[in-house]
């Protein structure tokens, strides 16, 4: 077969006539149609995008005009050249050149101007600080200001600090109160034993306990012996034609003894002036015998106070073995100068040293059978007080010659007596 050898004409081919023609004509249109876009363009766009949003920056020293180059003197520094291109546009400063190689320093800043407060100096999206508690409150402007409440504040209370109590201390309180009455203030001792009870946070029965309420108890007794006109505690009684000791005392449920001491009257008196004051100690009254504790409680039922009130303690013996029952009593006989009845049988007359009773006797009764009193039982005197507080009685319930004269002198018949374990 044979070879045909191919050649190819390397060089360029000569133009056509109409050539530069048709370039020129695609340049012209290509020239125009980017002209007409950006025309569009411009008309398109808002005016205020195209405003610089800072203002144009005044020149530094008096006497330039704006847009003009600004010499400053800088401490040992060659004087450099700042311009403002643009004349009124956004302000560039151009990089500073300092001579003999030295390091560029940083760019002064200007002093940022604090707003003023002058009114309408903030405009209406500004916060306004809202005073702090330890602040003096101000009256609330119309109109925001800067440092003054505005109405539209939300109100800040200020805190309550509880002041701090002072520790109650029930010691000192029975020091002061056996004092006043040392002294005779028996209407302040009897409000510094209100205190004391109401106050005192101590174990009942305990020693500390017994010690504050021994000193209630005197107080209490005092201003009842003296006739202390109390708020509450008291009542006031003109005595008017028909009205007599044992009257008063039954309407008040106290003692024609105890309304005749407090009054400063004899004992045997049985004549009632008229148009006389009579300071009178109201009850009911209750008694609370604690056998475990050896304790007799009296209780106020006075109904001017809002529950009954603790008003004396006193020791107790009880009996031997038990012999006391658990249960619940009236007083249905008061005795002085008692007779006793031994367990046997045998009658012991007032006056005979076996005689184990007293001065007084107060004689209980079931509570459901007020008018048959149990035989030899109740609360008496002896004349061995060292018996008291132990278990050594054949029942009864044993005081000092002190208290059971007190008790007698203040407790009406019919009395109720509750005896607990």
């Amino acid at each position: 077969m044979a070879k045909i050898g191919y050649e190819f004409d390397t060089e360029p081919l000569p133009p056509e006539p109409g050539d530069w023609g048709r370039r020129l004509r695609f340049v012209a249109i290509f020239l125009l149609i980017s002209a007409l876009t950006c025309g569009v363009i411009y008309w398109l766009v808002p005016e205020s995008s195209r405003t610089p949003a800072t203002p144009p920056v005044e020149a530094v020293e008096a006497g330039a005009a704006p847009g003009e180059p600004v010499e400053e003197d800088l401490p040992d520094s060659e004087p450099v050249n700042v311009s403002v291109p643009g004349g009124e546009g956004a302000v560039t400063p151009l990089p500073i050149e300092v001579s003999g190689g030295a390091e560029p320093e940083a760019a002064e800043e200007l002093p940022v101007e604090e707003p003023t407060g002058e009114p309408g100096g903030e405009s209406e999206g500004d916060e306004v600080p809202v005073p702090s508690g330890d602040e003096v409150r101000e009256e609330p402007t119309a109109t925001p200001q800067k440092g003054k409440p505005w109405v539209g504040d939300p109100v800040v209370d200020l805190p309550i600090r509880p002041e701090a109590r002072q520790q109650f201390d029930p010691a000192s309180v029975v020091s002061r109160i056996r004092e006043l009455l040392e002294r005779g203030a028996y209407r302040e001792a009897y409000l510094a034993a209100e205190q004391l009870a109401a106050e005192t946070r101590l174990t009942e029965n305990s020693e500390a306990w017994l010690e504050a309420f021994s000193a209630v108890t005197a107080a209490n007794l005092a201003v009842l012996r003296h006739g202390v006109p109390l708020e509450k505690a008291t009542v006031s009684v003109v005595t008017q034609a028909g009205d007599s000791f044992s009257r008063l005392a039954s309407k008040y449920h106290t003692t024609m003894q105890t309304i005749k001491t407090a009054n400063r009257m004899p004992p045997a008196s049985d004549v009632l002036p008229v148009n006389r004051r009579l300071v009178i100690y109201p009850g009911p009254w209750r008694i609370r015998v604690e056998k475990g504790a050896r304790l007799l409680k009296l209780y106020n039922l006075n109904p001017a106070f809002p529950s009954e009130r603790l008003f004396a303690v006193f020791d107790v013996g009880v009996g031997r073995l038990g012999r006391t029952p658990s249960a619940e009593f009236v007083i249905s006989a008061k005795i002085a100068k008692p007779d006793w009845y031994t367990p046997e049988g045998r009658l012991i007359k007032y006056g005979d040293p076996e005689n184990m009773l007293g001065e007084y006797f107060l004689k209980l009764a079931p509570a459901g059978t007020p008018d048959r009193p149990l035989l030899g039982y109740g609360i008496h005197g002896t004349p061995d007080e060292s018996t008291v507080t132990k278990s050594l009685s054949n029942g009864c319930i044993r005081m000092r010659a002190g208290d059971i004269e007190t008790l007698y002198q203040m407790i009406p018949h019919r009395t109720p007596v509750e005896i607990v374990d």
